[in-house]
């Protein structure tokens, strides 16, 4: 998913189902090819972690705090 804010920051969405989400193969090109400034994987645990330098996973709930507070 990818979605645009009104500050023209790109973000870039993958919902993975389960509590151990891995990341596609082509997730960082894709994201890299659209010019996204934020990269979060959403999954179905409870915390928020980083997964590399500019992919965090987190959860739903966090997630859509991080989306209101835009």
């Amino acid at each position: 998913m990818v979605i645009r804010m009104q500050s023209s920051e790109i973000w870039a969405v993958e919902i993975k189902y389960g509590s151990a989400p891995k990341l596609g193969r082509h997730y960082s090109a894709i994201c890299d090819d659209m010019g996204a400034t934020r990269k979060y994987v959403v999954y179905g645990g409870s915390y928020e972690f980083p997964v590399s330098r500019d992919v965090t996973v987190i959860s739903l709930p966090r997630f859509m705090e991080k989306l209101g507070s835009f």
